[in-house]
């Protein structure tokens, strides 16, 4: 009997000790100093007036008391850093690269510096405008920080300098992931850019695949459709050119001006007239207020010899612009073509004692003149990053 309460008492005493083994273990491991992913900030007086030199924007002093706490505390990354990115600020970027790269030796780094370091080499070999060097930097950099959010904005910077817009592309794609963001209209905008370089490579039938992504990733993208329907016009795919370009009448008919020196030589070609003027007859409906579709029915018109109508359509148009010099020039024009010098030179003359026509209007005439001028490429890409 005294032998098993012998027993159950051990029992009792082993188990307590064996639970407060455990509980030692469970509190080392929750408050034992966990390994940093950042080197610790320096506090001597050297990098801490330099670095309020630097928010002060005094960038002389800053220098000076940088330069003296890498002489007296070789082991401070940041003074490095900070030291080196004051020489690209002098744009001395190989004094700066030399510097940033010494720390490349260190083998005590942890996560977080490695990526800053090669993000400032990275921006080294930016300035000296070496940026397939700087892309390489970055690629290190998220070797050892895959989600580095300022990383990855800046090697998508370099992509876009470089004109390398298939993986641009995936960059956003990853940015925009990392950040939970989804941004179909801007993806697709990129999608576009990769497909206007096979477009300009005369890579048509890459060119229309690429479009085409665009467009499944964003049905209402205006360039995507634009320039699928110029790969197609490149291909002799007239008809098919003018049923994508129509698209953009009704996704975007704010757009449509875009179509004004694409959609008329197609429908000619194809010998369709008559919708050339119901197309423009249907904008300048739509938009009243928009000269330039008014003057692009006035032309269709013209073409046709339908002065009085191309007459009436230019009127609507000074309406909107009565100092448009393009527009009082056509009316004048018309009437020539009319044989009626009588009212072109009474034209002519309004024109000419109108206090709104100089000679510094010329400027305006080439930069604005419809059809024949209009620039018919769309707005560039917003920043995205």
């Amino acid at each position: 009997m005294e032998t098993d309460y012998n027993q159950h008492i051990y029992l009792i005493i082993l188990a307590a000790i064996l639970i407060g083994f455990g509980f030692s273990v469970y509190f080392y491991l929750l408050n034992r100093p966990k390994k940093s992913s950042e080197l610790p900030v320096s506090t001597s007086p050297y990098y801490v007036r330099g670095v309020v030199a630097i928010l002060d924007n005094h960038p002389k002093a800053a220098f000076e008391m940088l330069r003296e706490e890498v002489r007296s505390n070789p082991q401070n990354f940041d003074a490095y850093i900070r030291l080196g990115d004051l020489f690209r600020q002098r744009d001395q970027y190989e004094k700066a690269l030399q510097i940033h790269h010494q720390l490349t030796a260190r083998t005590d780094l942890p996560v977080r510096n490695w990526a800053k370091l090669y993000l400032t080499i990275a921006l080294d070999y930016r300035g000296m405008g070496r940026h397939k060097k700087a892309v390489s930097a970055l690629k290190r950099a998220l070797e050892r920080d895959a989600k580095n959010l300022r990383v990855l904005r800046q090697l998508f910077k370099e992509y876009e300098i470089l004109e390398e817009w298939e993986p641009a592309f995936e960059t956003l794609k990853t940015v925009y992931h990392i950040e939970n963001r989804k941004q179909p209209e801007k993806l697709a905008l990129y999608l576009t850019r990769i497909g206007r370089s096979h477009l300009k490579d005369a890579d048509y039938k890459q060119a229309i695949q690429v479009f085409k992504r665009a467009i499944k990733m964003d049905k209402s993208c205006t360039e995507a459709y634009l320039y699928w329907g110029d790969a197609l016009y490149q291909e002799e795919r007239i008809k098919q050119a003018v049923d994508i370009w129509e698209k953009i009448l009704t996704i975007h008919p704010d757009k449509a001006y875009l179509l004004l020196n694409r959609i008329e030589p197609a429908l000619f070609k194809l010998e369709r007239y008559d919708r050339v003027e119901q197309i423009y007859e249907k904008l300048s409906m739509e938009n009243p207020e928009d000269y330039r579709f008014l003057l692009a029915l006035a032309h269709a018109y013209l073409r046709k010899g339908m002065y009085g109508d191309a007459l009436r359509q230019i009127d609507h148009a000074l309406e909107e612009v009565p100092s448009d010099t393009y527009t009082c020039l056509l009316k004048i024009f018309v009437y020539s073509e009319m044989g009626d010098a009588e009212k072109a030179k009474k034209e002519l003359t309004e024109y000419i004692r109108s206090e709104s026509a100089s000679f510094l209007e010329i400027d305006h005439f080439i930069e604005e003149k419809p059809i024949a001028f209009l620039s018919d490429t769309p707005t560039s890409c917003p920043e995205v990053v």
